[in-house]
């Protein structure tokens, strides 16, 4: 309970966990479109998925390592940052879902990577920033089930949606919710970084 009250209290962290809380719900999504999208373009096979994963998997290491550099100099806010890259994640996996060549979904799968682990690189900084240590592991307790949580409601409303029309609309629908979303939780933050102390 400790972790939730420090959540609810600090508007920061707050922010921080309602932007992940929504990729992580659309993240939900995304492995069900990789693993069906490859397959439809011109029936490809395990191998190909494979080599999307892999590509995935590099994204994500260039971003562990060169992440950090970019996101120093950067001039925005954290909170603004994390927010833009959130924007870029979702017009990625919106993406995947009309890719109809293999390379660009490769491409879409190398580039929704790197700026996902960006993110999480971000959130780390902010949170770090934020929290005490006596709430950290109360923090993280609540946070990680919450993520977890929206990861599993994405993929089991993405699965629900996808039965009874085609993958790109469905994508497309979760794609929207989280845009709505994350346009109304940077606008709340806008207003509170330009607010006067």
């Amino acid at each position: 309970m400790k972790g939730l009250w420090f959540i609810a209290r600090n508007k920061t962290v707050l922010g921080v966990c309602m932007v992940l809380v929504v990729m992580l719900f659309l993240d939900g999504a995304e492995g069900v479109i990789l693993l069906v999208i490859t397959k439809q373009i011109l029936q490809k096979t395990d191998f190909h998925y494979g080599v999307i994963t892999t590509v995935k998997g590099v994204g994500m290491a260039l971003a562990s390592i060169s992440a950090m550099r970019w996101v120093k100099r950067k001039k925005q806010s954290n909170m603004q940052t994390l927010c833009c890259l959130g924007y870029i994640k979702i017009l990625m996996v919106f993406l995947m879902a009309y890719s109809r060549h293999y390379m660009f979904l490769a491409l879409i799968v190398f580039l929704e990577a790197y700026f996902w682990v960006s993110m999480t690189i971000i959130e780390s900084i902010i949170l770090q920033s934020e929290l005490p240590p006596e709430y950290r592991g109360s923090v993280y307790a609540f946070y990680g089930s919450l993520c977890w949580m929206a990861g599993f409601v994405g993929t089991l409303l993405f699965g629900m949606v996808a039965d009874h029309i085609a993958i790109p609309a469905a994508v497309t629908i979760e794609a929207t919710l989280a845009f709505g979303s994350i346009i109304l939780i940077h606008s709340k933050m806008k207003k509170r970084e330009k607010a006067p102390d």
